[in-house]
Order: C-alpha cells, then sequence, then structure tokens
C-alpha cells in the first residue's frame, strides 16, 4: 500500500504561503514536522511519501498537474486556527465523495486522548465533509481516498503545550489510526527503519536529473546528508541534482547556491528578540534548531550570505554556533542586499 502525507501551505516555485500563526508556531513549519513524524511511523505498514510544498498552489494558482494515481491513501495535514484564542481541539474532513470514513474514525479516536474532538452533527467522532481543494479535486482528478487534518488549534495554548509535549506519541497514533482503518499488518522491523526511502524512486532504467530532483522536492529523497547519501548509492550526482532543484524553483544556482554577481549580506532586524539557526545538515523547521540569535541585543545582526542551499534560507557564519542556516522569509524582516 502507498501512501502521501501533504504538508500543508509552505513553498511552490516563487510562492511561499506560511499558514496560520500564534503561539510562536507558524502552520508551514509544523506541517512540515509533524508529518514526517507520522511517515516515520507510517512506513512500519506501508510505503509512504512527503509532500513538502505548496500543493495548493501547484494544482490551482500555478495550474499544475501532479500524479497521484500511485497511492491508495493521501493525508493532508494542517493545524486550525481561529481569531478567538479559546477555539480548540481536533477534526478531520473528508470529501462528500467518500462512502466509507473508517480510517478517520480511526484517528480521530486515538486523537480523542490528546484534544476535543470537534463535529457539527450527531455523530461525535470527529469526522466532518467538505470538498476541500487539494483533497476535491484528488479525489476528482484521480479517485483516490483523502483527509484533511486540522490536528489541533495553533491560537489555542493548551492545544499547543500539548502538542508540544505529546507530538511523537500524537504521531505514533495517528499511523496506527491509519494502520488500524486500513488493517495494515505490520511490516517485518528488518525492514524498516526512520531511514527508509519515502518511496522507491530509482528503476532498473536510470532516470534524468530532472526527474530525479522532481523526486526530490517531492520528498522522496529525504534532506541533507541523508539525501546526499541515497542518491550516490543510486548512482546519482548530488550536485547536479540540487542545481537542478534549485533552477525548478526558479533560482540561478552555482555549484548549488544562488548566483550572485557581488557579495550579499543579510540583516537581521534589531525588532527581533530570537532567531532561530539550524545546522546545514537538517531541515530549518522548529524543532530541528540549534540555538537562537538576538539580533535585538545588538541593535540588529548582519552577516555574508555564504550560500543559498533552498528557497527563503541562507547559510551564515556565526561566532556562537558556527556555520548554520537561517530562515530568511520576507514576513521576517530580513533585508538582503
Amino acid at each position: 500500500m502507498r501512501i502521501m502525507i501533504l504538508c500543508g501551505h509552505g513553498k511552490d516555485g516563487d510562492s511561499y504561503d506560511p499558514g496560520a500563526s500564534g503561539c510562536g508556531y507558524r502552520e508551514a513549519e509544523e506541517t512540515i514536522r509533524y508529518g514526517n513524524l507520522i511517515a516515520k511511523h507510517l512506513r512500519a505498514f506501508a510505503e509512504v511519501n512527503v509532500y513538502e510544498g505548496n500543493l495548493y498552489h501547484y494544482l490551482f494558482e500555478a495550474g499544475g498537474t501532479f500524479d497521484f494515481t500511485g497511492y491508495d491513501y493521501v493525508l493532508e495535514c494542517h493545524l486550525n486556527a481561529a481569531a478567538n484564542p479559546s477555539g480548540h481541539g481536533t477534526e478531520i474532513f473528508v470529501t462528500t465523495y467518500e462512502k466509507e470514513i473508517t480510517v478517520e474514525q480511526a484517528i480521530m479516536k486515538r486523537l480523542s486522548k490528546y484534544f476535543t474532538l470537534r463535529d457539527n452533527d450527531a455523530v461525535m467522532d470527529g469526522v466532518k465533509r467538505y470538498n476541500w481543494g487539494v483533497i476535491h479535486a484528488i479525489k476528482t482528478q484521480d479517485k483516490v481516498s483523502g483527509a484533511l487534518l486540522e490536528l489541533c488549534f495553533i491560537t489555542n495554548q493548551a492545544d499547543m503545550d500539548t502538542y508540544e509535549q505529546h507530538l511523537e506519541a500524537i504521531c505514533q497514533d495517528i499511523a496506527q489510526g491509519i494502520a488500524e482503518g486500513f488493517q495494515l499488518s505490520q511490516k517485518d522491523p528488518v525492514k524498516v527503519s526512520d531511514n527508509a526511502p519515502e518511496s522507491k524512486p530509482v528503476t532498473d532504467t536510470k532516470k534524468s536529473i530532472e526527474q530525479i530532483a522532481r523526486e526530490v522536492m517531492n520528498g522522496a529523497w529525504g534532506n541533507g546528508s541523508d539525501r546526499a547519501n541515497r542518491l550516490a548509492a543510486a548512482g546519482y550526482d548530488y550536485q547536479a541534482v540540487q542545481t537542478e532543484v534549485n533552477k525548478l524553483y526558479g533560482m540561478n544556482t552555482l555549484s548549488g547556491s544562488v548566483s550572485k554577481p557581488h557579495r550579499q549580506i543579510v540583516t537581521l532586524p534589531a525588532s527581533a528578540a530570537s532567531w532561530r539557526v539550524y545546522k546545514t545538515n537538517v531541515a530549518p523547521v522548529v524543532g530541528n534548531e540549534c540555538g537562537k540569535l538576538n539580533p535585538a541585543l545588538f541593535g540588529g545582526l548582519t552577516y555574508e550570505i555564504l550560500a543559498s542551499p533552498m528557497p527563503q534560507v541562507v547559510t551564515i557564519q556565526t561566532q556562537d554556533f558556527g556555520r548554520v542556516n537561517i530562515y530568511v522569509g520576507t514576513e521576517t524582516g530580513a533585508i538582503i542586499r
């Protein structure tokens, strides 16, 4: 069985959608964080692929297409938000075309240990029906079953405290709920590990660099050094693939970094009291940080940009943390010149 985990919002091409924010979190970062944890636990039962791009933009605004026909189930990950901070709880949506909701009920039953179930009918099972754009497109285009999970409220402190304290267990329960709903048996543990590929992109015929780059963008080859090792083991040139990825993202690339006619610098504004830094071999998402800078303490901080390994992420050299990556999306106030 093949399952896809879609991490809601995020980056696709030149578009970045941060999603909702609250309690010190951004939805686009958290969906990647918890989506990958679900995938890790699901690999004990099925083949899993993770998509970290902004698929809504890709399907509707950019006019792209995506082949879902090889998947049996798609779970789209989100965090809910409300103007009133008292809004709380968990819920999951399926399209009006779905006849069976056994999987979604199993997920909600397990999540009820952590969050209040939200519902709008007489059956308090946390499952709702609404034709949200992505899951509706998947169902009508390729007849693949899917659901949109609003795990909890990013604007509710109690929800996010529970999320932070129990995230590993929550994601394991979601994975086990899916396995229970589909009646999946656990694989031979010898064949399953946290480092297992998220899909099986390599076939007997070697693929083009562009094909592999698109699989990388879809999350099929992991991240950082893990990605480099997998590509090398499969006979692909990591740097050539990464350059093609940057090209597809709309970046001018040279040896994997943004090409620039002069030295570029990034300034972190004095208004920021905290700025997360990440080791260069991990995904730059909340939870992976290795420390924090304090631009406000110094009236702002300025660094030379050493590389741009991915859109809106740059590599800098710091005194306290060494060579690290930081996120510099336009909404952060960072200035690049």
